[in-house]
């Protein structure tokens, strides 16, 4: 934490990271800019996704390609990097939304106690939202990050026991140029297809590209659920935009407050 506290004074001093003073008082209405952050293409699927369900136009992306992939850092590695990347848009966004786990995981609480005025919406963390049954399998799908991440290994101990877990690293996956060319070969090696899991959960920003190409492989009988939808109403309660989202939330997910 030293080193952390140490690099940040440093980036201030430098200029790289604004200070934020809120000049917004309570009972104002807040415009909304909102921008997309993460460090690969995912973003746009996020983006398509809010354009074409709910209409939703008005999100800047932003894209970091200059810090190595967040899933082959440490975990020091991931805040200095979070905080220099997205601290530079701070005050000219009134919201960002990180889609990416391991800074959501990862560097959240630093971002908030280093930029406090600055409203921040994270990935929601698929297996802490979704219903369980003690006999289904769920086969859970992100980095190795995300699984060693003590957040991650906090929210399976509350939900051991409801139901049968696998987690599979996929940075073999993530790595890929093409994640969509993904072969019935690479899936298979990871999920047999003769042992298809009841639910497959997608807790990765960079494997949004291959849930409709899991379902498809799985012939529909493995239910494939990422976070799009989740982030969306996030988004949409944030900045208070209206809609009836609450016909849309699939029975999978159990019932979180604000999503009811």
């Amino acid at each position: 934490m030293q080193h952390l506290v140490s690099y940040i004074k440093r980036m201030f001093f430098a200029g790289w990271i604004p200070v934020v003073k809120s000049d917004k008082t309570k009972g104002d209405e807040m415009p909304h800019k909102i921008a997309i952050f993460d460090n690969s293409w995912s973003g746009e699927y996020y983006l398509d996704f809010l354009k074409s369900e709910y209409g939703i136009y008005n999100i800047d992306r932003l894209i970091n390609w200059k810090s190595p992939p967040y899933h082959q850092q440490t975990a020091l590695q991931i805040k200095k990097s979070a905080i220099t990347n997205i601290g530079k848009y701070v005050k000219k966004y009134d919201t960002i939304i990180i889609v990416n786990q391991e800074i959501s995981l990862y560097a959240i609480d630093d971002l908030k106690k280093f930029f406090p005025n600055q409203i921040f919406i994270t990935a929601p963390i698929l297996l802490d939202h979704v219903k369980t049954i003690k006999q289904q399998k769920i086969t859970v799908l992100t980095s190795r990050k995300v699984i060693n991440s003590p957040k991650y290994k906090n929210i399976y101990l509350s939900r051991r026991g409801l139901a049968k877990y696998t987690f599979i690293d996929c940075n073999d996956w993530i790595e890929k140029d093409h994640i969509k060319n993904l072969t019935d070969a690479d899936i298979n090696q990871k999920i047999p297809l003769n042992s298809a899991p009841d639910l497959i959960l997608i807790e990765s920003s960079n494997l949004i590209p291959i849930t409709d190409r899991l379902s498809e492989h799985f012939n529909w009988r493995s239910q494939v659920v990422d976070n799009k939808l989740l982030l969306a109403i996030d988004i949409m309660r944030t900045a208070n935009i209206r809609y009836d989202y609450s016909k849309k939330l699939p029975s999978v997910f159990r019932k979180v407050r604000g999503r009811e």
